[in-house]
Formats: structure tokens, C-alpha cells, sequence
């Protein structure tokens, strides 16, 4: 069994240009903690998304979010709304869209999503890593609440902490 990257608990205040989030949860749907090498994962970055096919990324996030890749998260929480609203079966076109799944991996039933941030050290502004997952071994374990390292914790804004 193959471990997914460890990621950090959800923190709103590292989400900013002098944030210090890495590979920070967001959201997911039935996304593996273990999986096998039997199973599919595929995953792009917002800024890589953005330089291969810039004008097809736009289309896309207009069509789902009608904003650009900087409001991807706050679509994804739920806390903004978008064109269509930000339902699982949603997100997950949404991704697939965006990762152009059924151009280069077509025919595949992916089962979960996740969705997770990472704030760019030299420039500040926030990189969505979108990724998508397809059960085929039938063994993976999935969850809809992440496992976050230890001696984390979620805040979900800094008025939590007070």
C-alpha cells in the first residue's frame, strides 16, 4: 500500500501572501489515506493548469466558479458561491474538467477528490493542487475527513484560537 502526501490541517490565516501553507486541506470526497498500486491517482497544480492551456482553464473555472484560480478554495469550502453550486458531484467535474481526464485518461470511473493549497514562497499567492482518485483495487482506504500529522489541529480562522 502506497501512502498519499501527509497535508496540513485547514488554517485561513496561512492562506494569504505571507502565508505559510503547504500542501494545506481544503476539501475531499472519498479520497484515500492508503492506496494500491492497483488504483489511479492523477493530480495538476491551478499554475500549471494555467500554463498548459490557459484559455481552456479559464473556460473552465468560468463555467464552474465564473472567477479566477484565486477563488478555487473559497468555492470548494462552500463559502462562495459560484456558478453552480459546490456539491461533490460537482467539484468532481469540475476537476475533471480541469485536469481533461476523459482527453487523456478516458473510460475511467474515478470514485473520490481532493483538494489542497499551497502558498508560492516567492511570489505569495496561493496554487491549487487538484487531484483525483480512481479505486480499481477495491482495498484503498477512503474518507471524507483527511488524517492530519500529529500534534495538529484544524482552525478554520484565527478567531478560533481567542
Amino acid at each position: 500500500m502506497r501512502n498519499i502526501r501527509e497535508i496540513q490541517p485547514y488554517n485561513s490565516c496561512e492562506i494569504c501572501s505571507t502565508g505559510r501553507a503547504n500542501n494545506m486541506f481544503i476539501r475531499q470526497f472519498n479520497f484515500p489515506v492508503k492506496y494500491s498500486e492497483k488504483d489511479l491517482l492523477t493530480s495538476a497544480d491551478s499554475d500549471r493548469l494555467l500554463s498548459w492551456d490557459y484559455d481552456g482553464f479559464r473556460k473552465t473555472l468560468e463555467k464552474f466558479i465564473g472567477l479566477g484560480e484565486g477563488a478555487i478554495g473559497s468555492w470548494v469550502r462552500g463559502s462562495r458561491d459560484g456558478v453552480i453550486e459546490a456539491t461533490d458531484e460537482n467539484i468532481m467535474a469540475f476537476i475533471k474538467a480541469a485536469l481533461k481526464t476523459e482527453e487523456g485518461i478516458p473510460g475511467i470511473k474515478w470514485t473520490g477528490w481532493q483538494v489542497t493549497v499551497t502558498v508560492h514562497q516567492g511570489n505569495g499567492f496561493p496554487i491549487y493542487t487538484l487531484s483525483l482518485f480512481a479505486n480499481k483495487s477495491g482495498v484503498a482506504v477512503s474518507s471524507d475527513e483527511p488524517t492530519f500529522p500529529p500534534g495538529t489541529e484544524k482552525v478554520d480562522n484565527l478567531w478560533d484560537l481567542w
